[in-house]
């Protein structure tokens, strides 16, 4: 870096919140803002990094509200917000901060992780350059969609009707439930971490959130083996759930999440619930058919990667009722099939 170059970012150091102080500023700069807010909070100063983040989310609503880019920064502001412990950690009455809380109020979201999300679901059919935005932040949205969903998909499955897994042992639907949700965010977890290595960003945040899916993952696996209705479904879960403990520990070394030989679908990783809804109804239809041809572990594993699908479309919302209840319908059957499959 040459010395204008240093000049200039010192400069913009000591100008930038006093340009956003007034809101005059330009995306480039309140995203510079925002990563300073960022280098803050990994030093441990909370507060600080809290305010820059306010103030750079405030510049960045108020100056390109219709800029595509402008939403996508806006949402990685507010999921770095959350990481704080907003809206609890803002300090009573502060004036940089209140236009976050009535944000946040008037959106009726749950909290900022669910405002994010929403902002960056608005953009998955939107064409734009990235021009301007850090890279931090295209890190960051894979990881709002992998917290964010799997907090959607643990309150969907909270709130399921006790009568939707009919027929099947509770705690077997539940097993298989979870390792959805935990498939769902693992995709994510894995494209951050990929996308991490790509900017030259940190990989620990997706990396850490990875690990815990592939434990979870092994203890729902156990619970799977522990109501196996055969003995080699018990043993077939127990491999599993020690393959998936192996994983847990592989990735807490590795370099490169390819190195772990777990792919991810790439269609896994849209946030269009009508798409999942028709690839969930076609996975599921080719794993009845290959259940019925007795290709048992290919169509148990078929049916798994379809429980996904139906998940992720109701996480993602917006299907009418009849959508919905066909999803569920499916997703019922789809538990009766896995159990008879237990061999």
């Amino acid at each position: 870096m040459g010395p204008m170059r240093a000049s200039a970012l010192v400069f913009l150091a000591v100008l930038a919140p006093a340009f956003l102080a007034g809101c005059a500023c330009d995306l480039e700069e309140a995203a510079e803002v925002a990563t300073r807010a960022r280098s803050e909070r990994d030093a441990g100063h909370a507060a600080e990094a809290l305010r820059a983040l306010a103030r750079a989310g405030d510049c960045i609503r108020g100056d390109s509200p219709d800029d595509p880019r402008a939403c996508y920064l806006l949402a990685a502001v507010y999921f770095n917000l959350h990481l704080l412990g907003a809206p609890s950690a803002f300090p009573a009455g502060d004036a940089e901060t209140g236009w976050a809380l009535e944000v946040l109020r008037e959106s009726r979201e749950r909290d900022f992780l669910a405002l994010a999300f929403r902002d960056m679901l608005s953009l998955e059919q939107k064409t734009f350059t990235l021009e301007g935005v850090p890279d931090w932040a295209t890190v960051d949205r894979l990881l709002i969609s992998a917290d964010e969903l799997r907090a959607r998909a643990d309150a969907l499955l909270a709130g399921f009707p006790p009568d939707t897994f009919e027929g099947v042992p509770p705690e077997f639907a539940a097993a298989h439930m979870r390792l959805a949700v935990f498939d769902i965010s693992r995709g994510f977890c894995v494209q951050a971490w990929r996308r991490a290595l790509d900017t030259g960003q940190s990989v620990e945040p997706a990396r850490t959130r990875l690990t815990g899916i592939y434990r979870s993952s092994a203890e729902a696996w156990d619970r799977l083996a522990n109501v196996a209705a055969a003995n080699a479904a018990k043993k077939a879960a127990e491999e599993e759930s020690a393959r998936l403990r192996g994983l847990a520990e592989r990735s807490a070394i590795l370099i490169n999440p390819e190195d772990l030989n777990h792919p991810v679908e790439r269609e896994m990783l849209k946030l269009l619930a009508d798409e999942h809804l028709e690839k969930g109804r076609g996975t599921a239809n080719r794993g009845f058919e290959e259940k019925l041809a007795r290709n048992f572990a290919r169509a148990a594993a078929t049916l798994r990667a379809s429980a996904a699908h139906f998940l992720l479309a109701l996480s993602i919302g917006g299907l009418d009722d009849g959508d919905r209840r066909g999803a569920l319908g499916y997703l019922h059957d789809l538990m009766l099939a896995l159990r008879e499959l237990e061999r």
